[in-house]
């Protein structure tokens, strides 16, 4: 009796561990980062984890499994091997997240939530504040009171790459 208990709780345990790993690996490789892919927008707390990435053919902005923040350009559309760095967080080691926050700053957390490096800035009287990889190949965080993904004609702050570099406060 005691022994078909105890195989009756390790088959459940391994069950369990199964799922998991299966589970697991169903949602290994690199994911898309919740965000309105027609503009390649990321606003309100969106995180992008270990992997995650919000691109356009030619640009992409990805949280590396070594933590840190980095905006990449191509010259090949989809060619990711042949990338070229433009801008990184410097957080290798600390970085466990990228979060487009409400209050208008970039910031990559640490898996116990602290700041590692920010970028931007309070937001002010802007209704929202988000950040765009552009079909420019440009990385742009605006403050706007338009909903973020919708920038036609609009008027707001932005920071933006220049020159291939953002000028940035992640250093």
């Amino acid at each position: 009796m005691i022994v078909k208990k105890a195989l009756r709780r390790t088959a459940g345990v391994v069950a369990a561990g199964l799922l998991a790993l299966a589970g697991t690996l169903a949602g290994a490789g690199t994911a898309q980062a919740a965000y309105d892919e027609p503009t390649h927008t990321l606003w309100d707390d969106e995180p992008l984890y270990p992997g995650w990435h919000v691109s356009t053919a030619y640009a992409r902005l990805i949280m590396q499994q070594d933590g840190n923040l980095v905006f990449y350009r191509t010259d090949t559309a989809n060619d990711w091997s042949r990338a070229t760095p433009k801008w990184a967080s410097n957080t290798v080691g600390c970085g466990y997240k990228a979060v487009m926050q409400r209050d208008g700053r970039l910031v990559v957390r640490a898996a116990d939530g602290r700041a590692c490096a920010t970028r931007g800035w309070d937001k002010g009287g802007y209704a929202y504040a988000c950040l765009q990889v552009s079909e420019a190949q440009d990385l742009h965080i605006w403050y706007t009171n338009q909903r973020c993904g919708t920038f036609t004609g609009m008027t707001a702050r932005s920071l933006s790459t220049t020159e291939d570099k953002i000028y940035s406060d992640l250093y």
